[in-house]
């Protein structure tokens, strides 16, 4: 069974996987946006999503041993996005600090791209000008979405971000 990504928000991601577990579907893979599950024993499965953005390989081999050593497994990992399950409940972010500086690395890499996205949907918009070709203006809305989405999302971040730290006494 192949279903499409739902979310930016890998605490709602967890959430999605590991109630999809609950019905008795295992995550095997997640490719471009699509995740592969297969069958599994319901409720077998609890998952986390640790973001790996900004994170040097060997910040990302001591995630993976630290969960390893919780009991969770690697079951994917993208450049960006590691996902985790375990037989029993778990945390990756167990402090507010690592909690904080995981939401500030998706804020910092979501807003690299939704830039990077303006920045094509601005030439776009440009090259439409400068050459007279109004269906320039169209290459560039599915960019200029994206940047909205992009942005949008970081802001979610920051708030989270926010969130999680502690008041400063």
């Amino acid at each position: 069974m192949k279903q499409f990504i739902k979310t930016f928000d890998y605490e709602k991601e967890e959430q999605y996987l590991t109630d999809m577990a609950l019905r008795g579907r295992a995550m095997e893979e997640f490719k471009d946006g699509v995740y592969t599950f297969g069958y599994c024993k319901r409720g077998e499965w609890v998952y986390r999503v640790a973001s790996l953005a900004g994170l040097s390989e060997e910040d990302v081999s001591a995630l993976v041993r630290e969960q390893y050593a919780k009991g969770a497994v690697l079951v994917q990992r993208t450049k960006y996005w590691a996902y985790f399950r375990s037989h029993e409940d778990f945390v990756i972010y167990d402090t507010p600090e690592k909690k904080a500086a995981a939401c500030e690395r998706i804020t910092r890499h979501m807003t690299n791209i939704g830039m990077i996205a303006t920045a094509v949907a601005t030439t776009f918009s440009c090259l439409a000008g400068i050459t007279g070709k109004k269906s320039l203006l169209f290459l560039g809305l599915p960019f200029l979405a994206l940047s909205c989405l992009y942005v949008y999302n970081s802001l979610k971040y920051i708030k989270k971000e926010a969130v999680a730290m502690p008041e400063e006494a």
